[in-house]
């Protein structure tokens, strides 16, 4: 107790309680942020799955016959994918580094990375797979339906991610988690 008091009277205890009221601001505001650069990172990873869905439909549904301009639409429709896509992979790999320096051992346990890669594998074989031969395509809407269908479960694996990086401590499953 008398060093509390001396430390009070000589004025450092305040210095003290400064110094560690900014280290847990300035710890709490870095911690904001890279939540909501996550959360920024994600929000973009969903606007190019919603872009590639939007284009799955668009050149689906006006596929029509099996002449030249129809080859020039499906090979720049193919290059679109592709490089929606890579987008994807590269955000995906940035995310999940991010994530992955959290106390919740779940994170690292996670199948993320190879579930999304698959998924995007299965979005870039769906879209473009006969895409120059519409003969081969038996049905255009189920082709689509399949698509978005693929594109909303690489979004819920995102969110899956997120939502078990910033999980509190108390709804951590132990031990079938870990």
């Amino acid at each position: 107790m008398s060093l509390i008091k001396i430390l009070a009277e000589s004025g450092m205890l305040a210095i003290i309680v400064m110094l560690a009221g900014w280290l847990f601001v300035f710890k709490n505001s870095r911690a904001l942020h890279k939540q909501s650069e996550i959360n920024t990172i994600a929000a973009g990873i969903e606007k190019t799955l919603q872009e590639i869905a939007d284009e799955n439909y668009k050149f689906w549904k006006d596929a029509e016959d099996d002449d030249d301009a129809h080859l020039a639409k499906s090979k720049l429709f193919s290059s679109y994918i592709e490089h929606r896509c890579n987008i994807i992979e590269r955000k995906i790999g940035i995310i999940y580094g991010k994530c992955c320096n959290s106390l919740n051992p779940a994170v690292e346990k996670m199948q993320f990375t190879e579930t999304c890669v698959n998924l995007i594998a299965q979005i870039r074989d769906k879209s473009t797979i006969d895409s120059e031969k519409l003969k081969l395509v038996k049905d255009k809407y189920t082709r689509i339906s399949a698509i978005n269908n693929l594109t909303l479960k690489l979004s819920n694996e995102i969110h899956k991610l997120i939502l078990t990086r910033y999980q509190p401590i108390n709804e951590w499953k132990w031990p079938e988690n870990y």
